[in-house]
């Protein structure tokens, strides 16, 4: 075993270092491994073990302030719900999902409805046609 050792760290630096055919791991010098004040690996990565920076919040914005304690702006939820609600309805709008003459009209659409399928149920398929027709 120290045959091994001694044959793994007689590699150059600039050598494949690979665990596969043809070249030996080696690990990274120390000139690879740039870490600055502001950041550090996690031990465990359940959210990856990747180099971040420490205060998280700080360095990328903060974020949202949830929990007990924390007060919102009445004002500002309910402008953000009527703002919601306005797109919505512009998009339904624009989407002819909601069409204003259908509003209106709303009655007498489902009494023609109504009638047509009372028609097309007795077999007058033509009577029912004509009703959706006016």
């Amino acid at each position: 075993t120290t045959t091994a050792a001694s044959s793994v760290s007689s590699i150059p630096s600039n050598t494949k270092s690979t665990s596969g055919v043809g070249g030996a791991w080696t690990p990274p010098s120390k000139a690879d491994t740039t870490k600055t004040e502001d950041s550090y690996q996690p031990k465990v990565g359940t959210w990856g073990a990747f180099p971040r920076p420490r205060n998280i919040s700080v360095a990328y914005g903060g974020g949202k302030r949830v929990g007990a304690g924390v007060k919102t702006d009445q004002s500002l939820k309910q402008q953000s719900i009527n703002d919601t609600k306005e797109r919505l309805r512009a998009y339904r709008e624009k989407m002819g999902i909601e069409v204003q003459s259908e509003k209106d009209y709303a009655d007498v659409i489902d009494e023609a409805l109504a009638l047509a399928g009372r028609a097309m149920q007795r077999g007058s398929y033509s009577a029912g046609v004509s009703a959706l027709e006016k």
